[in-house]
């Protein structure tokens, strides 16, 4: 443990670090009222410093929520606080205080890798007391929250990675303006998480409609689709590659994908794709910016970049994400003509005859449980064909996520 802690000292104390905290220091003996002054003329900043440096870290925490509470609401004095916790070891409590921190305005990647270091000195307590589950899951959740912290991924090695599954089952219906067709729709999808850098995935969609209601420009009866996937996480690096493949009555269509994805709170995304159809052939380049403006909101734009049987349709595209307690909205939407349009997050691609000039979905998830969770979405397209220039198609779908890993009990 306390060579685990020497690396903990050696990533999270930093001369940046210092600066601030010497920087905040000022600020508080600036401002800070003349009754606010210890005895010795120090605040209770300054007067915490002083004594960490001495080795009194309990003293020094306890100066601090004597001065800014059990719980701050500014950041700096809750990850101090977390910091102080860590240092003492009592990591349930730096846990709390490092979550808390991540949410403060003004928060900073330290209060990640602060929560990293706490969880994995949780899951080495664990380990200690022989509770492997609990360790499994500090550790995963410490790798995920900060891939930089390698303790993480050493400590699941030592305990043995846990076998992840996530499956998902969406039904919906799907209603084009054009001839009043429709369709109804099944997804079923299967990410297993292997290892805490390999995992794999499987999706099967069917969309079925009335023979009655068939169009070339809008559903093809029945249309089946299969997905296969392998996924690959490292540090802020994550590769798939997709293989795919639909059936209809116009016959079979190929094809694959990869997407990379690259950053922490900032960073890029690509995804290149190609597929043969009867009688055409589809390839998209989709390059996007992202950036996590806290960890409630998300935001990412873009271009889809199609070319489909010699024909090149651009679109421009935007996401958003807004996350509150257990909920979350997620807005997509184009501008822009596309054909087959593929998304990697699902896998699914938008596979009717024809093209879409706009767009967007809209789709709320419902966390209900560490291991449930619902989904609604509502999706509108405008069709590009010029003989049905002006319509619309909408779909409405319902979705559950069940969470399972081999601690589950």
């Amino acid at each position: 443990m306390n060579r685990l802690m020497n690396r903990i000292m050696n990533r999270i104390v930093s001369v940046g670090r210092v600066v601030r905290w010497l920087a905040v220091v000022a600020v508080v003996v600036c401002a800070a009222p003349v009754g606010a002054q210890s005895a010795s003329g120090l605040s209770p900043w300054e007067n915490s410093v002083l004594l960490e440096s001495q080795g009194r870290r309990t003293e020094a925490r306890d100066v601090m929520r004597a001065a800014f509470g059990k719980r701050p609401a500014l950041y700096d004095p809750c990850v101090r606080l977390a910091w102080l916790s860590l240092q003492l070891a009592d990591y349930p409590e730096a846990i709390a205080l490092y979550r808390r921190a991540r949410e403060l305005a003004g928060a900073l990647p330290e209060a990640s890798t602060g929560l990293a270091y706490a969880l994995v000195g949780e899951g080495y307590a664990a380990v200690a007391r022989g509770a492997l589950a609990d360790a499994r899951r500090a550790f995963a959740e410490a790798h995920t929250v900060d891939r930089t912290v390698t303790s993480a991924r050493d400590g699941i090695v030592l305990v043995g990675a846990s076998l992840q599954m996530a499956p998902e089952l969406w039904s919906g219906t799907i209603n084009a303006e054009r001839n009043a067709s429709s369709a109804k729709i099944f997804y079923a999808h299967m990410p297993v998480q292997i290892t805490p850098d390999w995992g794999v995935r499987v999706a099967y969609r069917s969309v079925n409609s009335p023979a009655s209601t068939v169009s070339t420009t809008s559903f093809f009866g029945t249309q089946t689709e299969k997905y296969a996937a392998l996924v690959y996480d490292e540090g802020p690096t994550t590769w798939q590659v997709v293989g795919f493949q639909m059936s209809n009555v116009l016959g079979s269509t190929t094809g694959g994908a990869l997407g990379v994805r690259y950053g922490g709170g900032t960073g890029v995304t690509l995804a290149l794709s190609a597929m043969s159809r009867p009688g055409a052939t589809n390839q998209q380049a989709i390059p996007m910016l992202f950036h996590w403006f806290s960890p409630k909101v998300y935001a990412a734009v873009g271009t889809r970049l199609t070319s489909d049987s010699g024909q090149t349709r651009v679109s421009g595209l935007i996401d958003l994400a807004l996350i509150q307690g257990p909920v979350q909205l997620d807005v997509r939407a184009h501008a822009g003509n596309e054909r087959s349009a593929i998304d990697l997050a699902g896998p699914t691609i938008l596979s009717f005859g024809a093209g879409t000039s706009g767009g967007g979905a809209l789709t709320a998830q419902f966390k209900i449980s560490t291991m449930w969770h619902v989904f609604a979405q509502g999706q509108y397209e405008r069709l590009a064909v010029p003989a049905t220039d002006g319509a619309w198609y909408r779909s409405l779908s319902v979705g559950v996520r069940l969470t399972m890993t081999d601690d589950s009990r």
